[in-house]
């Protein structure tokens, strides 16, 4: 879910009915970051957000973008520092990824945007394995770091009958299925995206 949706008296209440984590599409920590990346959030939300998920013993998971135009490896670092300072346990890293069908193309040829350069992108992820490692978060996987016994397993494997919380929508997962396991398998939307998002993060990886 998204930082500014997400408050203590929400997070109790997940708690309550039975959840155990949260995943925050914080994306960033800094305030052009956020500007940049059109996020609607403060960084002073962000992180309120996280801490107030932590308080009522969730796990919380935040998401953090690199590779905007005009990061620093300091930034970097910076934005580890706070998420883990926070309260976050794991931390999935994307680099910055322009689709055709947003504003950004259109800002480019404007003037008023830059697209993202692969060899800046590639110099903050570094930093963020640098700074993610050193805070004592295990990478795996291809974009997530963890603490130590807090892995995210894969949704539909591990969330039968439960409400699970993502970066923008809740997403109730069935208790049964034809095939007997957690989703309907082939037919589940969900399990195609998650397919399609598997195989093009092994593609990028190659």
């Amino acid at each position: 879910m998204n930082p500014e949706h997400g408050d203590e008296a929400l997070y109790a209440a997940v708690r309550a009915i039975g959840g155990t984590r949260v995943s925050l599409g914080t994306q960033s920590t800094e305030a052009e970051g956020l500007r940049t990346l059109g996020r609607v959030h403060s960084p002073d939300q962000a992180l309120a957000s996280i801490a107030a998920a932590a308080a009522v013993g969730l796990r919380v998971s935040a998401d953090l973008i690199v590779g905007w135009p005009g990061q620093t490896a300091p930034g970097v670092r910076a934005d580890v520092a706070r998420l883990t300072a926070a309260g976050a346990e794991h931390v999935s890293v994307y680099a910055l990824t322009i689709e055709a069908d947003t504003p950004w193309p259109t800002l480019v040829r404007r003037g008023k945007r830059r697209l993202p350069d692969s060899d800046h992108q590639a110099d903050m992820l570094a930093a963020a394995e640098e700074a993610l490692t050193g805070a004592g978060l295990q990478h795996y996987e291809v974009a997530s770091y963890a603490r130590a016994g807090r892995r995210r397993g894969t949704t539909c494997c591990t969330g039968r009958g439960r409400t699970t919380w993502g970066s923008a929508r809740r997403l109730t997962l069935p208790a049964t299925s034809p095939t007997g396991r957690c989703c309907a398998g082939a037919t589940c939307a969900g399990c195609r995206r998650g397919r399609r998002t598997r195989a093009r993060r092994r593609r990028q990886s190659a």
